[in-house]
């Protein structure tokens, strides 16, 4: 027979939770600033994530399917992301975990003062993969961090970057 009585009992319960919480939110590491295809001679595509296993496979395959297209690329922490830091971008991608019904503070504010969210494609993960922001004026792909899904979501940033590029499919 359990010891635990009260309110004591919940809070051993919390404290396992917010551990566990805090535990989980450390699996991300800063992403080095990292830039590719410096020479080329159109507007930069701007890559701002968190270091996970499934955000940098997604990032490489970003970075990859940018090749030949004329446009620097580059790729920063979400800490480094500011209101205005995407001006002068053909093309921002944010790719964001979903921590408590949100996104990262540095993700919010970023997304609430930019001047210019139509260059913004918005990639945010949660458990079940169907978070949405608030704001519709963000063009966002919604899924969970799953290692299966990372050329589908790839290709789905890559299209949506296209646009912005105003290259057309043939």
């Amino acid at each position: 027979m359990s010891k635990c009585l009260g309110t004591t009992c919940w809070a051993r319960a919390l404290t396992v939770a917010v551990v566990a919480l805090v535990a989980a939110s450390c699996g991300q590491a800063k992403v080095a600033e990292q830039a590719f295809y410096a020479q080329a001679a159109g507007q930069p595509v701007l890559i701002a994530f968190r270091s996970t296993p499934f955000k940098d496979a997604v990032a490489k395959r970003i970075v990859e399917g940018m090749a030949n297209r004329n446009h620097p690329v580059r790729m920063i922490d979400t800490e480094k992301l500011v209101p205005g830091c995407e001006r002068g971008c053909a093309a921002v991608v944010v790719m964001d975990s979903v921590r408590a019904g949100g996104l990262s503070g540095p993700v919010g504010r970023f997304l609430a003062g930019a001047a210019d969210k139509q260059v913004i494609v918005l990639v945010p993960t949660s458990g079940r993969g169907t978070w949405a922001p608030r704001d519709r004026g963000i063009d966002a792909i919604t899924g969970a961090s799953r290692l299966d899904r990372v050329e589908d979501v790839a290709n789905a940033v890559l299209e949506r970057v296209s646009r912005r590029l105003g290259e057309r499919k043939g």
